[in-house]
């Protein structure tokens, strides 16, 4: 027999006081809101246990999830946003990856997780970026982690090559609890000075086998094991190439190339310079490049062949003027000068 039957039943016709009256009104009415609330959480009941097996499954095949939430941010505009970092480690502002689609590859070692964000190549670097996370606090003290015990240290080859691929330079920031984003610069252009071609399309393997910890204590290292496999995409379509043979003062400008990330220069120094000659570049007005990166310096028939990188020139540049300096002097004495149009 329904609640509400039953309350009417026990009083039946009987005439009552007003304050039972108003009594049994609000009996019913507390027996209303009952069977509201029961129902209510019934649901809730229903619902919070269809919550915990999701979260349940989830822990399940992502243990890491339910302790962390995964870092969503990009790692190369975050590091290319901190004028601080980029002005210290110059070849940050000349990263470049609007057309690019995350990666997003992790493996974990030794209750670390290493996640290639993004990579990219342009015919003559190549850029990788990560995300280092901890599922513990043995990275949270630390200034700053890098891969592999010291630039260059690192296992990466490409399928076009059996040589290692040569990494110049390395940036990372803490960025999060036990969080660092790390972006890896491979420098191309030694191999294809051997005349090793950059294919279109290539395998990138990386193995890293060491991170590198900066902390209060000093430098300490922490191995495991990180393995990648990236399937790469050259894209030189922006790429400007000039090889004017321009001479001056025995000197030869042999090359400019303009790259979205990089502006290079090659230029052939005459012995009588001596070791104390140093390549400069500017644009149309009188803006010095910020030089990053040597790939090579070789022995030529006049003296060494050197090829210079430097932050990329604006688009809107109408020529660029290359300096061989004397760097041992004050003033920068001038040993030989170029100016080369680029429109």
């Amino acid at each position: 027999m329904d609640k509400m039957n039953k309350v009417d039943k026990i009083i039946g016709g009987s005439e009552i006081p007003n304050c039972v009256d108003e009594r049994i009104d609000e009996t019913k009415a507390f027996i209303k809101r009952e069977k509201r609330r029961k129902k209510i959480i019934k649901n809730t009941a229903v619902s919070f246990g269809l919550v915990c097996v999701i979260l349940l499954g989830m822990s399940v095949t992502h243990p890491a999830l339910a302790e962390k939430i995964p870092f969503l941010g990009n790692v190369m505009n975050i590091l290319k946003s901190d004028k601080a970092l980029s002005e210290k480690m110059s070849f940050i502002k000349g990263v470049n990856n609007k057309n690019e689609k995350p990666i997003n590859e992790k493996a974990i070692s030794n209750n670390i997780g290493i996640t290639v964000q993004e990579a990219y190549c342009d015919g003559s670097n190549i850029f990788i970026s990560y995300i280092i996370e901890s599922e513990n606090s043995k990275l949270n003290k630390s200034d700053s982690v890098y891969l592999n015990k010291y630039i260059g240290g690192g296992d990466i080859k490409a399928s076009f090559s059996d040589e290692q691929l040569s990494e110049v330079d390395v940036a990372t920031k803490k960025i999060d609890e036990n969080t660092y984003a790390v972006l890896q610069y491979i420098d191309l252009v030694p191999l294809i000075q051997k005349g090793i071609n950059i294919e279109d399309t290539f395998d990138l393997k990386i193995n890293i086998s060491d991170l590198s910890i900066w902390g209060e204590t000093g430098l300490k290292y922490i191995k495991g094991h990180w393995k990648y496999k990236l399937a790469m995409k050259k894209d030189d379509s922006k790429n400007v190439k000039f090889e004017p043979n321009l001479e001056n003062n025995k000197a030869v400008l042999k090359k400019v190339v303009l790259i979205p990330g990089t502006t290079e220069v090659e230029v052939d120094i005459p012995k009588e310079f001596g070791e104390s000659a140093y390549i400069l570049a500017y644009d149309d007005k009188g803006n010095k490049l910020d030089g990053h990166t040597f790939s090579y310096n070789i022995e030529s028939k006049i003296g060494t062949l050197e090829y210079k990188k430097f932050t990329p020139i604006s688009k809107d540049a109408d020529y660029i003027v290359v300096k061989v300096v004397d760097k041992n002097t004050d003033n920068l004495d001038v040993l030989s000068e170029f100016k080369l149009p680029l429109k």
